[in-house]
């Protein structure tokens, strides 16, 4: 399984431990199942490690989008175990 690294927390994990989003129409969007076309990044699936790449401007960065990812109520609800 490759290793990627979460944009929050800078940890190495097998990608599928962690949760990709990629720019849609300009909204960074939640992938779980990692078939979305283009770029992805990386995030280890918890509420304060969103907050972190919120606050540290990694969406933006690494996705080139200023709209933040959907509120992380509605991201768990799109992940295999809620």
């Amino acid at each position: 399984m490759p290793l990627r690294t979460c944009i929050a927390t800078h940890q190495k994990l097998p990608q599928n431990q962690l949760l990709r989003f990629v720019n849609v129409k300009g909204v960074p969007t939640p992938d779980p199942s990692r078939r979305l076309p283009g770029r992805g990044i990386y995030i280890v699936p918890t509420a304060e490690n969103l907050a972190l790449a919120i606050q540290k401007k990694a969406f933006a960065h690494r996705l080139k989008t200023n709209r933040p990812p959907l509120p992380w109520e509605d991201i768990r609800k799109l992940l295999p175990n809620p």
